[in-house]
């Protein structure tokens, strides 16, 4: 039999890290592209069915693309059912103040401070629409102040031009080379599971495991039910998967503070005899190499040694020399039992995810974060008091462009109000955005006059709007993409009336 050839042979990259790149910059390019299309289709069609603003869909379309389709889908959902909720409440405030600015304007503030704090209360997309429920009531109202008889046709217009750019951006993510969330859902959960044997097997080297694991995969979740059909199937078992995790890692961590202290505290017999205890859960989760991350292995592992804990127990027990310190060892063995038990049934649920079928049915469960009632308090108090404030100047200055300047503080209020850094975020933001205006300006002025068609608009425009997309990929700039974007469409202002 020949030998086989050095060609047949798998070679190591002598640059591990170039591959890396070149497939980073390949994803990166990938949704550039796919952003592009998405964007001047949308334009396209908004001017083809002569809508008022192509500007908005574009924006529209910049804002809700991810290079994940299932992303793309929830947030377009959630955006929708903002934007119906914004235009009906924009209604709503112009009917009942069609003649008195300063309540229209102070109810208007009201109305975006409680969604900036709905933002800031919830998470997930959900907190997107509350932003997207603020800004267009501002967006449908604003434009119509002096003409409250517009304000239907405003708000007509505006959900059209919206509802465009969504359905854009879902089919193109959804069937031009689709990166489907799924993959990387499945990845995180099996890199979840793996890391928490790690953390929880004394015997390999410690890994930092926070409950975060489990909050993004529940990000994921609730956004890959809208491109996978299987995975709203599965969508209960996922959040019960999530519910096991959380649990096991809290009867560990409380276990773990529980060991140190009797450590600390002196009480070193009743330390070692837990310790002790908990060598066997140690051993059950150190299979062979080749059954390392098989969740099934370590359930029946787990199960053998939830059934000898109780004889071990009883065994170290009695062989404490002081019974003064038995409620000690009594709650650490509680403990070690009922950890035994969730990682057991944490294995268990994993198997049953990773299986080809799912059997049997699962309980609704719940899977509910704390929410902050007194940061989205301040969200409302901030955001109430910028806007009044705002409005106030706006008033007594008769600012030609006290619209646009209200439109855009409606804007960032809401965006920023979930942020974590807001001021970090506002200068990001603001850098892109300037960005943008630069290069938009550039297009307007300079390359743009002369133009006749939409395709000299493309020629003019693509090499400075692919820019955002682009930065939006870039971890290491946050926000700086998507202010870029809004800025240079913002002044591009595509319009009815251009004629291109």
């Amino acid at each position: 039999m020949p030998a086989p050839s050095d060609a047949s042979l798998p070679v190591p990259s002598r640059w591990p890290w170039l591959a890396d790149f070149l497939t980073g910059e390949r994803r990166a390019w990938i949704f550039v592209g796919k952003s592009l299309l998405a964007i001047y289709t949308a334009a396209w069609l908004a001017m083809w069915l002569q809508l008022e603003q192509p500007a908005t869909t574009m924006i529209t379309v910049t804002i809700v693309m991810n290079p994940h389709s299932g992303m793309v889908l929830a947030k377009s959902f959630y955006r929708a059912i903002g934007t119906l909720t914004g235009s009906l409440v924009g209604l709503a405030l112009m009917s009942a103040f069609p003649q008195q600015r300063e309540l229209f304007l102070l109810s208007l503030s009201l109305w975006v401070g409680l969604c900036a704090g709905g933002a800031t209360l919830y998470r997930n997309f959900m907190s997107y629409g509350f932003v997207l429920a603020g800004y267009t009531a501002a967006i449908v109202a604003l434009p119509a102040m002096n003409n409250p008889l517009n304000v239907f046709d405003s708000a007509v217009m505006r959900v059209s031009e919206v509802l465009l750019g969504l359905l854009v951006a879902a089919v193109v993510s959804d069937l031009v080379l689709p990166e489907r969330l799924r993959s990387v859902m499945r990845q995180g959960a099996r890199e979840q599971f793996t890391k928490s044997v790690n953390f929880a097997n004394c015997s390999r080297a410690p890994c930092r495991i926070t409950l975060r694991n489990a909050v993004h995969l529940e990000d994921m979740r609730a956004s890959v039910i809208f491109e996978d059909p299987e995975a709203h199937v599965r969508s209960t078992r996922m959040r019960l998967l999530n519910q096991r995790y959380m649990a096991a890692s809290t009867s560990f961590q409380s276990l773990h503070h529980l060991i140190n202290r009797l450590l600390r505290s002196g009480n070193s017999t009743v330390a070692d005899a837990l310790i002790k205890l908990y060598r066997p859960i140690s051993t059950a989760l150190s299979p062979v190499s080749a059954d390392q991350d098989e969740p099934t292995v370590f359930a029946a592992r787990l199960t053998e040694c939830v059934e000898q804990l109780a004889t071990q127990i009883g065994i170290q027990r009695r062989a404490l020399p002081d019974p003064a310190k038995l409620l000690e060892f009594d709650t650490g063995a509680a403990l070690l039992q009922r950890f035994a038990a969730e990682l057991r049934d944490f294995s268990a649920q994993e198997a049953s995810l990773r299986g080809k079928q799912t059997r049997g049915t699962v309980e609704w469960v719940h899977f509910r974060r704390a929410n902050d009632i007194p940061g989205a308090a301040i969200a409302v108090l901030r955001t109430f008091l910028t806007m009044g404030v705002l409005s106030t100047f706006w008033l007594a200055s008769g600012w030609a462009y006290g619209v646009s300047a209200m439109l855009l503080a409606t804007i960032f209020c809401g965006l920023l109000a979930a942020s974590p850094n807001p001021i970090g975020a506002a200068k990001h933001t603001l850098a892109g955005y300037a960005a943008g205006m630069v290069a938009a300006f550039i297009v307007v002025y300079g390359l743009l006059p002369g133009s006749a068609d939409f395709a000299s608009l493309i020629a003019a425009s693509a090499a400075f709007l692919l820019i955002g997309p682009y930065l939006t990929t870039r971890d290491t700039l946050p926000g700086v993409g998507a202010g870029y974007s809004l800025g240079f469409v913002y002044i591009l202002s595509l319009k009815k009336s251009d004629g291109v």
